[in-house]
């Protein structure tokens, strides 16, 4: 058992998808650890129209639900709209002054009955591991190569925001290099090396976005799972990952900011996959079992093929890479932004107000 002192607060940002909120809160109800858990929520005040209905049934849900069985039940209703960046940001901030270890997840997140209990039990386990920046809860439906019997692995791969545990020496110092530009700055370092080849292609294409783009996108600059994953590889960290996911997501509906609503999904990689119907651990319990065979490369490469990158993408990014080549990082940034700025004025800003 963790001492009580230790066990890590969960906070959640959210704004108008309710049912994807109310669904998640009630599967943590139902995780056996929940009796140890404060719990923080972060309620977004909307920005249009379209914000109202979801927000007022959040609000009825957080007003008349019964949440005692946690530990406490903590919400923040802002009073203006303050974007989802800043909503998670300023609430992390919050926890940081009074706990030294927290678990973040997404509003469209569904919990397994374990998952509290897995989250702390992988952060006191692996808090002295120099090697190790987070816990992940989710985990891709792929066959990792593992020892036998063990229920974790360590992937230098992916950062998962769905369900996510921190520690707060590690997150301060990972935090500062991110926000100083350490990504953008080590993007040559990166490819002489070798770095940037060993990336899952995923990851490498954001990466080569970002660092020949010029453009400040939050994705990053601010630690979110794409600017995280970068960070790890570029810093030889990893992350813990489940062989069972301990999450489900419920996101690929096009009601959130990122993800890509999904449709008569067959499975064969990651934009063709019902995450809402993805398997999860149906356990009560759980003791950490760690890899032993530690196959790093071997399931990077399993992963990596699994997560999918359209077409277009992959040659918009060939493109990018192939004029840094020729011309260098400072001028592909100057004339990307120019490009930028141009369809910004023609088509207008993206909507990120939502969740």
């Amino acid at each position: 058992m963790i001492n009580s002192t230790q066990y890590a607060p969960i906070y959640i940002p959210t704004l108008c998808r309710d049912r994807h909120f109310i669904l998640g809160v009630e599967s943590l109800k139902k995780n056996g650890w929940a009796k140890y858990t404060d719990v923080y929520i972060g309620l977004d005040y909307p920005a249009k129209e379209t914000h109202w209905n979801g927000y007022r049934k959040i609000c009825d849900y957080l007003e008349n639900g019964d949440f005692s069985i946690f530990a406490s039940f903590n919400v923040i209703k802002r009073t203006n709209n303050i974007g989802s960046l800043a909503n998670i940001d300023t609430m992390r901030d919050l926890l940081m002054k009074k706990y030294n270890r927290w678990i973040m997840a997404e509003d469209d997140i569904e919990f397994a009955p374990v998952f509290l209990e897995y989250m702390n039990k992988c952060l006191d386990y692996f808090e002295d591991d120099p090697d190790v920046f987070a816990v992940n809860g989710y985990a891709y439906p792929v066959s990792y190569v593992h020892s036998e019997g063990s229920n974790v692995i360590k992937q230098y791969a992916t950062v998962s925001e769905w369900g996510i545990g921190y520690w707060k020496k590690k997150y301060l110092k990972a935090l500062h290099r991110i926000e100083n530009g350490y990504l953008r700055k080590r993007f040559r370092y990166a490819d002489r090396s070798g770095i940037l080849e060993s990336m899952v292609k995923s990851r490498r294409y954001d990466y080569i976005n970002y660092a020949l783009s010029g453009n400040d996108d939050p994705l990053y600059t601010h630690m979110v799972d794409v600017s995280m994953g970068i960070y790890c590889n570029l810093t030889n960290k990893c992350v813990i990952s489940p062989i069972i996911s301990k999450t489900r997501n419920h996101g690929f509906d096009g009601t959130g900011l990122y993800c890509e609503k999904i449709e008569n999904a067959t499975g064969k990689h990651s934009m063709d996959l019902a995450y809402e119907k993805q398997s999860i651990d149906e356990s009560k319990s759980i003791e950490i079992i760690p890899d032993q065979q530690e196959s790093f490369e071997e399931n990077k490469r399993i992963l990596g093929a699994f997560l999918h990158e359209p077409p277009e993408r992959e040659r918009k990014i060939r493109a990018m890479y192939t004029a840094y080549r020729l011309i260098g990082q400072k001028n592909c940034s100057r004339i990307y932004k120019t490009l930028k700025n141009l369809k910004t004025r023609i088509f207008g800003e993206v909507d990120r107000s939502s969740y």
